[in-house]
């Protein structure tokens, strides 16, 4: 089976945030997660909750059901002081969807042209069933649900978050879903049988009363009949040949997985250079060193003429958002939704609004920075690299921005001056020019190592991770190559080609599955495969 997975977000605040995450290892041993919470420093808790739940998701040996459970409880406990949460998690292996929810979440399925509910408010209990060629399944929060017309299940796959975000105003919503459409697959484990096989809808039901959960073939009994009734109330012969069934297919995910994690060489491939866009057709002599992406836009700044330009993927439009008027002597940018934040040594932070370019000064030069060596915009705070030592935190309040806080916990002390670049996810990860990456996760250090290269990294200038990547990215400027790792650190793949040596920075776009790169006034794009 393969599944394709697609996610839309509301509005997250520090105080409010609406989480969806999802990682794989291999195409069919999936790990999703929703959360909505209200607590302090929601944002940042929520995102770096759902990471652990997934690291230790595939880090459990057994059956997915168990693992889920295991995880589920771990996670209310975590979440057992915070003010307010509704949390859904799901596993997919194989052919087999589990969920367990709390809360106002639900999941609904598309199966031959009818929507069913598959979990229901509150949740609580762990459901689980076998997917079809063809299934689509919604997980969301019920803030969504309530509102969501039946076409939203009809979008194409490629403009499914695009029109589902449209049929909404996500920055006054609690709103999180995720999208699992199943792309191909093999012949059903379980197929619908006709009526003639003897059993109603009526018989299923008083079937699945008999099944105990605690049993695991009971599960995937439970599973099958439950997913045949909710795709519209078909009968199936429960005993000898379910029995046989299930067994088939628990033999055949074994070997399959089995075989996937023997298959764990270096998966190294040629990179094919394309020049999407030179920046000097927007202004003579332009040259920049940094790109920033957010919201299918890329933004980036000339520091010798203090010109700041933004650029629309999806159109391939670009304008220049401000001047050395506005920004003073500007070194470095960030964006962040339709904002963008620029670094000036003399003006401090400088905030420009991408939509009506309106630049106003949001933070003043401070005497206790040292040297500012990048800055960050990240749900809606700023954050500032320093070379002394620390990471500077402003917060946005009704007035504007609060005075700086430290970021790093009281006695964390990094060294940073020769720190090239800071990106942040749920954790804030800060690249040193000799290749080291680190890692900090609520301000205290947190370990993060390399593994799997064939060959160190060299005269790195950039990495590239956001909330939206399931991967962290490398640009090898002295291997001449882009290596791809996961958010811990495990090698994935690595591209190569002599221009990796030339550029100065990257984003990601894994959706499209494009990787832009910068070299002075042009920007380039390589596929990612």
């Amino acid at each position: 089976m393969r599944y394709k997975l697609a996610k839309v977000l509301g509005f997250n605040t520090d105080q409010k945030a609406s989480l969806a995450h999802s990682e794989s290892s291999g195409e069919e041993n999936i790990f999703l997660g929703l959360l909505n919470l209200t607590s302090d420093d929601a944002f940042t808790k929520g995102r770096q909750l759902l990471a652990e739940l997934s690291d230790e998701y595939f880090a459990q040996d057994g059956q997915t059901g168990e693992k889920l459970e295991n995880i589920f409880a771990k996670a209310l406990e975590n979440l057992k002081q915070t003010e307010g949460f509704d949390l859904l998690l799901a596993g997919v292996f194989g052919k087999t969807l589990y969920l367990l929810g709390h809360g106002r979440v639900l999941a609904h399925i598309k199966r031959h042209g009818a929507i069913k509910p598959l979990l229901g408010s509150g949740g609580g209990q762990l459901i689980s069933g076998f997917l079809e060629e063809g299934d689509r399944v919604i997980l969301a929060t019920q803030s969504l649900v309530d509102q969501l017309k039946s076409e939203g299940f009809d979008y194409p796959f490629e403009a499914w978050e695009q029109e589902l975000s449209s049929m909404f105003t996500l920055e006054s919503q609690e709103i999180a879903a995720l999208l699992i459409e199943v792309e191909t697959a093999d012949k059903p484990a379980i197929s619908a049988l006709s009526k003639e096989d003897g059993v109603s809808q009526t018989e299923a039901l008083q079937i699945i009363k008999k099944i105990t959960l605690g049993n695991i073939k009971g599960r995937l009994i439970l599973a099958a009949v439950l997913i045949l009734i909710i795709a519209g109330g078909i009968g199936v012969t429960v005993k000898l040949k379910l029995d046989a069934r299930v067994e088939a297919e628990k033999a055949k995910l074994a070997q399959e997985q089995k075989k996937q994690e023997e298959v764990q060489s270096l998966v190294s491939r040629q990179a094919n250079f394309n020049l999407f866009l030179d920046l000097d057709l927007i202004k003579k002599g332009f040259s920049a060193k940094n790109l920033s992406l957010s919201s299918n836009r890329l933004l980036t700044l000339d520091p010798s003429s203090k010109t700041l330009v933004s650029v629309d993927l999806s159109k391939k439009s670009h304008q220049i958002l401000a001047g050395q008027s506005s920004l003073g002597d500007g070194q470095a940018a960030s964006l962040n939704g339709k904002l963008a934040f620029v670094y000036s040594k003399d003006k401090g932070v400088v905030k420009i609004d991408s939509e009506t370019q309106k630049a106003i000064g949001v933070v003043k030069p401070d005497r206790d920075w040292g040297k500012i060596l990048d800055i960050v915009g990240f749900a809606g705070n700023i954050y500032l690299l320093d070379f002394a030592g620390q990471i500077w935190k402003y917060l946005p309040t009704e007035g504007g921005y609060s005075d700086k806080r430290e970021y790093l916990a009281k006695g964390t002390k990094v060294e940073l001056e020769n720190a090239l670049r800071m990106q942040i996810e749920s954790s804030v990860y800060v690249l040193k020019s000799g290749g080291e990456i680190l890692r900090f996760t609520r301000g205290e250090v947190d370990h993060f190592s390399i593994g799997g290269l064939d060959k160190g990294i060299k005269d790195p200038k950039s990495i590239f991770i956001s909330s939206d990547t399931d991967n962290l990215y490398v640009l090898d400027s002295g291997n001449s190559r882009l290596v791809v790792l996961s958010k811990t650190g495990e090698y994935k793949a690595q591209y190569l080609g002599d221009k990796f040596g030339m550029f100065s920075d990257l984003v990601v776009d894994e959706k499209e599955r494009k990787v832009y790169l910068l070299e002075g006034s042009k920007i380039y794009q390589v596929d990612l495969k």
